[in-house]
């Protein structure tokens, strides 16, 4: 059981929490109130209308729970963090063999970036 949570510290978002946070991004937009959340056909608009800022907001909110897994996993302290650790660095050597010459150069920038290698 705990070689299975190693790295899993985050608390997956459930559809209520998912919806929740979705009201609380469209009553941060001009134009909205509270009353118009009930309105499908409203929500559905503003959804097209900032389909662009939604999909941002998405992806942001997706490489935040990435980044926390991965500080989970490697911050966790003894033996589980050196599991961790190695975890990761497998799985970043997989998967690149997945992926374009493009997106492996601007992996090996980051990290030199991030490294100060």
């Amino acid at each position: 059981m705990a070689a299975g949570n190693v790295g899993r510290g985050i608390k997956a978002m459930g559809a209520t929490e998912a919806s929740a946070m979705i009201r609380d991004w469209y009553l941060a937009s001009d134009g909205s109130s509270p009353q118009s959340w009930n309105d499908d056909k409203i929500i559905l608009a503003w959804m097209g209308e900032n389909n662009h800022q939604l999909e941002v907001r998405v992806a942001d909110l997706a490489r935040k729970h990435v980044a926390d897994e991965v500080f989970s996993a490697m911050s966790a302290g003894g033996n589980t963090s050196q599991i961790g650790i190695a975890g990761i660095v497998e799985g970043i050597s997989r998967a690149m063999s997945c992926v374009t010459p493009e997106q492996r150069e601007a992996l090996k920038n980051s990290l030199k970036s991030v490294l100060n290698l």
